[in-house]
């Protein structure tokens, strides 16, 4: 699955930073291997505010791990990487949240 975020912010990181961006949203449990983090024009932010969830175990699981990666991401020194880092978080929560029943 593609894990989209804003262009103009992916493209101003350097290979090295979406490489640790990733592989701390996998070590976080927000994407699996086979999931890359890119670039989309279409895509400004998401904030907690505009996702739509109910409460159930399968919504606590995504902010468990939503969490777990923003926590992560907060360790990142260089700010546009933390920037990129939370909007990947961000999108990869929508995406579990749209996968709860």
């Amino acid at each position: 699955m593609d894990i989209k975020v804003n262009k103009q912010e992916c493209l101003s990181l350097s290979d090295e930073d979406r490489k640790r961006i990733e592989e701390i949203l996998k070590e976080a449990g927000s994407i699996d291997s086979g999931d890359k983090i890119v670039g989309d024009p279409g895509v400004t932010s998401f904030t907690e505010s505009n996702l739509t969830a109910r409460d159930g175990p399968c919504q606590a699981a995504c902010t468990a791990v939503y969490n777990q990666a923003s926590r992560l991401c907060s360790a990142l020194p260089y700010p546009p990487a933390r920037a990129v880092c939370y909007a990947a978080a961000m999108a990869a929560y929508a995406a579990c949240l749209r996968n709860c029943r």
